[in-house]
């Protein structure tokens, strides 16, 4: 008897590899690379980042050109060339930065934006859903997670990642970016309630809460993700009973873990017991400035002041920047600051169509809460949030989109399936 021979096949999803790179790229390869180093002495990090994303925009346009600029935030997304543009006018106006250097350095956030149509035209083609894009955020925080806690316990003397740090409280505090953690811990939060794979689930949402709190001790940070868990809990479809029971077993856990942390004790002490916070003095300092410098002006509360590029000594000297005064600590107010009351229309039209969107998701299709969760918080914390427009950070806001047009996807294909079983 003959036996045929074939040969195994080896399926390698380009368009999962593609999206896995763009996470670990927009995090600096999770600092293990040194993003101001130039990569083989010729092209700097920030450079190549956009290089990357750009042909991502032009790769998925060649792929899939039918639609490809529609979707539910495309209005949003195709709005923020023109308030870069008219930025740059700006800052050409009040303190001389040329129309070209004004342009550039906002290059970030603009191709960061535009990256919101490829990953619909995935979408749309059939070739990326909810649970496939979890997978690549499950595995992606995975390895965040492992990486900077080995920092963390290893320390100062082996440090191996490319990230600032400092001490607070005695230990290492390392500033790695959570916003893959943040998000990935409210879809985890969603599945737990449902009852879907509790223990890895479980296992997420107790290992980012860990490293927020023992590693990154941000407070605002820690407040943030702790609410936007308790909210999940409390809107979920899951029956009273079992809320009951999580929220109690959450609230002992918490107490006796996190509740004699020092970031907590600081926290508390900042609330009730009136203690200096030196970070928010220098924020109210920021924003009183910036207040001052749109007053002082004509059409600077249309337009804005300005994005100022940091090659530019006259536009650091103009925007506060050697006060101190940093747009990334300033949220709405450094957003307001650049782009004035135009660009604060656009925000606020941004905002609509997320809380539409996240309360059609809510009450409409399946009660998911995750999306609403993330919006009210996100804006709840408008004050310091600059993940909505500052650099590579609004890859942030691009998720968040995502993540709405995939749970609208995901929902529709589940309703179509109960319609077409009634017949």
């Amino acid at each position: 008897m003959k036996v045929l021979k074939t040969k195994a096949s080896f399926h390698i999803n380009i368009n999962t590899i593609l999206l896995t790179l763009l996470f670990f790229f927009m995090h600096n390869c999770f600092y293990l690379v040194d993003s101001s180093h130039k990569i083989l002495g010729i092209i700097g990090y920030q450079d190549f980042l956009f290089l990357y994303c750009f042909l991502i925009c032009i790769y998925y346009y060649t792929r899939y050109p039918k639609n490809y600029f529609q979707g539910t935030f495309a209005k949003v997304i195709l709005f923020v060339p023109i308030i870069v543009i008219l930025s740059s006018f700006m800052a050409y106006a009040y303190y001389g930065q040329s129309l070209i250097s004004g342009i550039l350095t906002q290059r970030a956030w603009l191709i960061t934006m535009f990256l919101y149509f490829p990953f619909m035209a995935l979408i749309r083609n059939g070739k990326l859903n909810f649970e496939s894009f979890l997978s690549i955020m499950y595995k992606v925080v995975f390895f965040e997670l492992i990486l900077y806690f080995i920092q963390y316990f290893v320390g100062e003397s082996m440090m191996f990642l490319k990230v600032i740090y400092n001490y607070r409280y005695g230990t290492l505090r390392l500033y790695c970016d959570t916003a893959y953690m943040t998000l990935l811990a409210t879809f985890a939060t969603v599945k737990f309630m449902n009852k879907e794979k509790i223990i890895k689930n479980a296992f997420f949402i107790t290992a980012v809460i860990s490293y927020v709190f023992i590693v990154n001790k941000g407070r605002s940070a820690c407040m943030i993700l702790l609410l936007t868990i308790a909210l999940v809990i409390l809107l979920s479809k899951s029956n009273i009973i079992y809320k009951i029971v999580i929220m109690v077993l959450a609230s002992f856990l918490g107490l006796y873990v996190f509740l004699s942390t020092e970031t907590v004790q600081e926290f508390i002490a900042i609330i009730f017991q009136s203690a200096d916070d030196v970070t928010y003095n220098v924020r109210l300092q920021s924003q009183q400035y910036y207040l001052s410098k749109l007053n002082s002006t004509n059409g600077a509360w249309v337009f804005g002041f300005g994005y100022p590029n940091s090659t530019n000594p006259n536009s650091m000297a103009a925007t506060g920047v050697y006060l101190g005064y940093l747009l990334a600590d300033n949220g709405i107010y450094g957003f307001l600051f650049c782009y004035g009351l135009l660009g604060a229309i656009w925000y606020l039209y941004s905002l609509l169509v997320q809380i539409k969107s996240s309360i059609r998701l809510l009450y409409k299709k399946s009660k998911d809460s995750a999306m609403i969760v993330t919006v009210v918080i996100g804006l709840a914390s408008i004050v310091t949030n600059v993940q909505f427009f500052y650099s590579f950070y609004s890859f942030y806001s691009v998720l968040v989109f995502i993540a709405i047009e995939l749970l609208f996807k995901k929902y529709e294909v589940i309703y179509k399936v109960k319609n077409n079983e009634l017949f």
